[in-house]
């Protein structure tokens, strides 16, 4: 199945019948997994379990970030290592092999390979799986459309924790349900998730709120040191390895950064630069008006054409003016 074949018709049939016959499975996703990669990957666990009896091992490259606590990630998930190997790896949320780290001998030793995204199409891996639909607003509402009927016959628990990852796939992708991605069919998955219990006050707080003042502090501190280019149309925002350590909070503090000046007058990108390791850079690009996954993919990046992201190695002064070069000739050329 190519994505030229985006039949989800085809894809359940497909995906429930290697679930089923599998020796093992294995869940993987993109390195530095968001919100949508994990829950969507606790959702098809669940699943996986409750329906067909088919334990599945979601594997990371290291512990989730403490704000998915909620959702039992330090039972529910494993870190990699070498010795590990499954029969069948399901891919969520990410279709290239180079986007999944250090896991990707994991798919390089499975039997069959199944990759479910809705990002645009890069690099196919070969004898894989694939089903990409960028009109998904996430990957959980694709795992929802797939199993609907199978979440109605789950116990009230399992039915309750798929609800809810679900909807966190949702929030995270839709950003609390501002972004251009957010359709009817958005809204109408998530209304009929209340009927399993889901809690959207609670799955929203956990999302975006449960946070430490210094938190707060960390946020206010990127904020204030905005900068702008190219007529103000580019703004930039910085995060240092420095700034983590003085307000004592963690790397997963730099999560959804751009969120916080989302839709200011005139800005037509945003660029955020995040110190990950010594010359080491972590780019996030959002833009409503270009496609910056086009930027992400010349540094290796990848993403949505409104929300991307790549890794740039060297000086932060390479990193800053590589990007913004970038940005530069595209907006340039339209």
């Amino acid at each position: 199945m190519t994505p030229k074949n985006n039949s989800l018709k085809k894809l359940r049939s497909v995906l429930i019948g290697h679930v089923k016959s599998a020796e093992s499975i294995g869940i993987l996703m993109h390195t530095n997994p968001d919100g949508d990669a994990l829950a969507s990957a606790l959702a098809l666990q669940e699943i996986c379990a409750e329906i067909y009896g088919q334990e599945a091992d979601i594997i990371l490259e290291e512990h989730a970030p403490a704000m998915f606590n909620f959702m039992e990630t330090d039972k529910r998930t494993r870190v990699y290592h070498s010795a590990l190997c499954y029969a069948l790896i399901i891919i969520l949320d990410c279709h290239e092999i180079s986007r999944i780290g250090i896991c990707h001998p994991l798919a390089e030793k499975a039997d069959c390979i199944i990759a479910i995204d809705h990002h645009e199409q890069g690099d196919l891996i070969e004898n894989a799986i694939t089903y990409i639909d960028t009109s998904m607003a996430s990957v959980g509402v694709i795992i929802y459309l797939l199993f609907a009927s199978e979440i109605m016959n789950l116990p009230q628990k399992s039915a309750t924790y798929v609800a809810n990852m679900i909807y966190a796939s949702i929030l995270n992708d839709t950003d609390n349900f501002i972004n251009s991605n957010v359709d009817a069919r958005t809204y109408m998955v998530s209304s009929e998730l209340m009927s399993y219990g889901m809690e959207p006050g609670y799955i929203a707080q956990m999302m975006f709120m449960n946070r430490p003042v210094n938190y707060y502090r960390f946020v206010g501190e990127v904020l204030n040191n905005i900068e702008t280019f190219h007529d103000d149309s580019i703004l930039l925002l910085v995060s240092s390895l420095e700034m983590l350590k003085r307000y004592r909070v963690s790397n997963e503090a730099t999560m959804k950064m751009t969120r916080w000046i989302k839709g200011a007058i005139g800005v037509k990108v945003i660029v955020y630069i995040q110190e990950e390791k010594t010359n080491l850079f972590r780019i996030s690009l959002r833009s409503n008006y270009y496609a910056v996954n086009k930027i992400a993919e010349m540094f290796g990046g990848g993403g949505h054409s409104k929300a991307a992201g790549c890794i740039v190695e060297g000086s932060f002064e390479y990193a800053k003016n590589a990007i913004l070069d970038q940005l530069d000739k595209l907006m340039k050329n339209g």
